[in-house]
């Protein structure tokens, strides 16, 4: 049994000399590179994950711990470039793997390193593999790990190696900064912000020097000068400061990364556009020629101060509103500056008031619409106005007992070329009335006959708390027999008396009454039969600010046929009892004046009736 088993030991080993014995020829490339990949660990994290690995151009790498959070690779190529390595792969002692993309790739060493941990030995002699692989056998692992375990020692030995420095590479950027980002004109008295970009790759460079000539012309703000670091790396601290006007800064060591430096200037006062250029150089103090010296510059043009302006205006042009009727909105957006304007927002907010959601969502975008059709894509040019009118609808049904007015507050705001930003806005709050009056109609006489007078009365009362203005009246005969002359002369005439009134002339004032009285006579030969109910409608319309109300009312009066009246009995002349003689120059007297030939002429003519009535005639008999 045991010479079996120091037969297959004896095989085990001669595999694991032949694959030592060609590893070397697979693993080195002609020129390596050394590398440290530094990874942002936790505690807990540091003190379970032990090895990593890596992948670079599509092969693995294993890496020696140095540091509780760094380790270090052997990479077959001449230059590495840290962009092409994505993740950092660490793996716990039941070689899990973990995958980490938060890592640093330098060439240069951690500074503390790890004192406890013990560093793999290569594999340098086959009898050490031997003496392995009995010890693992005995152990009764399975052939494949036997192998395995001198495999990851061989790729230790091989990482082990030494490796050449990666060389650094630097490329520099300077940007002129306004409120919007970069740049190319300035106000003048604006502060103009210089960044200067240092992007350093490959490995960090020490006694790195940075320099920036300012022009006279800038007024450097004080202690705006910053520096910062790549993330996650500590902020490089200059050594040497010196400036402004002229700045020089000496960093001992620069990190991979890019490191900006950045301060704030103030444009100065032209009068005409003036060109201010700003130059940033770099270098290397000490024999290192790898860096060499590099500088960049920035050109800005300083614009003469020009004064940005913007004015709005909204009024509600009407003197009194009204529940039911519309409020007319004047709208003014004007460019008092000297630059042009873009509108960036208008808005017409409501902070006051009964008006539906709906009703001011439906205004504001009329508003919108119109005025920035106005406007143009060009913007607003200095001294531009534009204006337009939109009408805002009060429903009749307005509870202007629970909102009595109506406020809002028209905004806009705007930028110029400069990146500037102005804004302006307008209030306006306007009162709501709701119109009314009352009129009534008094007829006198009730009955009348034709060629009488009737008189009218009319009583016109302001019951609203707002000024109300005489619009017309209109007189409507809705029975009797006018005619249509007739009642357009009445119309006319009552009209005529309303606006000679100083009370209509003026405005009828809240609570104010008036009384006006109008004759009508009846023409003689006015057709009772036709019109003996005489019955007219008044209707009285008033206004304020364009919004009318009216209000009627009616009176009857009646028409019957006159009768004619007894003469007076003291003028009143009896018949004669005696004949009466006529006077000379009448037609003579013929006749007599007794009564008896008359009575005897009766008596004659009823004895003749009755004779001719019993007269007997003689019998025809035999």
């Amino acid at each position: 049994m045991g010479s079996a088993k120091r037969q297959v030991t004896a095989l085990i080993a001669l595999f694991v000399l032949l694959i030592g014995m060609l590893t070397p020829n697979v693993l080195h490339a002609e020129e390596t590179s050394t590398i440290f990949a530094q990874v942002e660990l936790t505690v807990e994290e540091a003190d379970s994950l032990y090895e990593a690995s890596l992948v670079y151009e599509d092969v693995t790498y294993y890496g020696v711990r140095e540091t509780a959070d760094s380790w270090r690779f052997m990479i077959d190529a001449e230059h590495v470039d840290s962009a092409l390595i994505e993740t950092i792969t660490l793996y716990d002692e039941e070689r899990v793997p973990y995958s980490f993309t938060a890592f640093t790739i330098t060439a240069e060493p951690a500074a503390e390193a790890i004192g406890n941990e013990e560093e793999s030995e290569p594999v340098t002699d086959a009898e050490e593999a031997v003496e392995a692989v009995e010890a693992t056998t005995e152990q009764t692992v399975d052939a494949e790990e036997v192998v395995e375990q001198p495999l990851a020692e061989v790729e230790t030995m091989v990482e082990e190696v030494a490796a050449t420095t990666v060389a650094p590479t630097v490329t520099i950027e300077k940007l002129a900064l306004g409120a919007d980002g970069a740049i190319t004109e300035v106000l003048a008295g604006d502060l103009l912000t210089y960044r200067l970009v240092i992007n350093v790759d490959g490995a960090p460079i020490e006694n790195f020097s940075v320099s920036d000539t300012v022009p006279e012309a800038l007024t450097v703000v004080a202690d705006s000068v910053e520096v910062l670091g790549p993330d996650g790396v500590e902020t490089p601290v200059p050594t040497v400061v010196s400036g402004p006007p002229a700045f020089y800064w000496t960093f001992p060591v620069i990190p991979v990364g890019t490191t900006t430096i950045q301060f704030d200037t103030f444009a100065p006062d032209v009068d005409m556009e003036t060109d201010v250029t700003n130059t940033f150089c770099i270098g290397v103090e000490g024999p290192d020629e790898a860096i060499p010296a590099d500088c960049t510059d920035v050109t800005v043009t300083v614009v003469p101060d020009k004064v940005i302006g913007l004015e709005v205006g909204k009024e509600a042009n009407i003197d009194q509103a009204v529940v039911g009727g519309m409020i007319p909105y004047t709208f003014v957006i004007e460019n008092t500056g000297d630059t042009t304007l873009t509108i960036t927002s208008i808005e017409d907010e409501f902070f006051s008031g009964g008006i539906d959601a709906d009703a001011v969502k439906a205004f504001n975008e009329t508003v919108n619409t119109r005025l920035t059709d106005l406007i143009g894509t060009d913007g607003l040019a200095p001294g531009e106005r534009v204006e337009t009118t939109v009408n805002l609808e009060v429903p009749s049904d307005y509870d202007d007992t629970t909102h009595p007015e109506i406020g809002n507050v028209f905004r806009v705001a705007a930028s110029d070329e400069f990146g500037r930003v102005v804004d302006a806005e307008s209030q306006q709050i306007v009162l709501l009335n709701r119109i009314d009056f009352t009129v009534t109609k008094v007829a006198n006489p009730k009955t009348v006959h034709p060629g009488d007078t009737i008189v009218y009365t009319y009583t016109i009362t302001n019951t609203s708390n707002v000024t109300l203005y005489f619009v017309d009246v209109m007189e409507e005969w809705t029975s009797g027999a006018l005619t249509e002359t007739e009642q357009q002369e009445t119309t006319e005439t009552l009209r005529d008396g309303m606006r000679a009134l100083a009370e209509v002339e003026n405005g009828l004032v809240p609570g104010e009454e008036i009384v006006l009285e109008m004759e009508k006579v009846l023409l003689p030969s006015y057709d009772v039969r036709a019109g003996g109910t005489l019955t007219n409608r008044v209707t009285f319309t008033f206004e304020v600010s364009g919004n009318r109300v009216s209000r009627s009312t009616e009176a009857t009066v009646h028409v019957k046929q006159a009768i004619p009246e007894r003469e007076d009995d003291s003028v009143y002349v009896p018949e004669p009892t005696t004949p009466v003689t006529p006077e000379q120059g009448t037609l003579p007297l013929t006749g007599s004046t007794g009564t008896w030939v008359t009575a005897l002429g009766l008596v004659l003519i009823i004895l003749g009736l009755f004779a001719l009535t019993h007269w007997r005639r003689p019998s025809r008999k035999a």
